[in-house]
């Protein structure tokens, strides 16, 4: 029981950090003068926040894929969380600055993420459960 505890722990913390060390990176792009002059005449708040969405969908989509590679509950839980910080993020943040296109595009993004997310779930179901199955079972599946 510990070990999986320590296991979940450290889980979480490698997720986390994989997330501040792009948040970080994405931030310094911003704020270094010489990508700042090539991207010229763009609202670069509105960039960087979109682009903090856009690398935390993507971390998440890859967590989520190791998650149901390892069948690992711990990563998969994990990766929803981050989605579900990610649309609070776009529906709080990110649309406030937006236009009317904009705002239909972003929402039309997220729905499609919170799509494939469940239609993944949907079709990795049996052998997650199956997956579940063994590990509580002591002889294997009933």
């Amino acid at each position: 029981m510990e070990r999986r505890l320590a296991k979940a722990i450290l889980e979480c913390t490698g997720t986390v950090l994989i997330l501040i060390a792009l948040t970080f990176e994405a931030h310094s792009f911003f704020h270094v003068q010489r990508y700042v002059d090539m991207l010229g005449s763009i609202d670069l708040k509105m960039a960087e926040q979109l682009t903090y969405s856009a690398l935390w969908a993507v971390s998440a989509a890859l967590i989520l894929l190791v998650g149901f590679a390892m069948k690992d509950t711990v990563l998969r839980i994990a990766a929803i969380v981050i989605l579900f910080s990610i649309m609070l993020k776009v529906v709080t943040v990110d649309l406030a600055g937006l236009g009317s296109l904009y705002r239909v595009l972003s929402f039309l993004c997220l729905g499609l993420i919170l799509l494939a997310t469940s239609l993944a779930y949907n079709k990795f179901r049996n052998k997650l459960l199956a997956g579940l199955t063994e590990k509580s079972s002591p002889g294997g599946p009933l």
